[in-house]
């Protein structure tokens, strides 16, 4: 069964929870889809969900600002861009 989220019937949940994992970066193809299935699967397991808005592409500029407004909205995500996200990793 092929499926739109990558926490579907996978062992990432655990994986992360192993490594102490408390935020997932959402990255991919496509905003509105499978990444939105992606954040919305992290967000209802209690990850913060942070987006490099561009790092996701869907199939119009419509569609990707509407999944972008649909990840702060709903899942409260931080959205942010890929530069500020390596500054902030290149402090740590």
């Amino acid at each position: 069964m092929t499926t739109a989220s990558t926490f579907f019937e996978t062992p990432l949940d655990s994986l992360l929870r192993a490594k102490k994992v408390d935020a997932v970066v959402i990255t991919g193809l496509h905003t509105h889809m499978c990444c939105r299935h992606t954040a919305a699967d992290a967000f209802f397991r209690g990850y913060k969900v942070v987006v490099p808005d561009d790092c996701l592409d869907a199939f119009t500029e419509k569609d990707h600002l509407a999944g972008l407004e649909y990840f702060k909205a709903v899942y409260g995500a931080r959205l942010t861009t890929a530069d500020q996200l390596c500054k902030e990793w290149a402090k740590k």
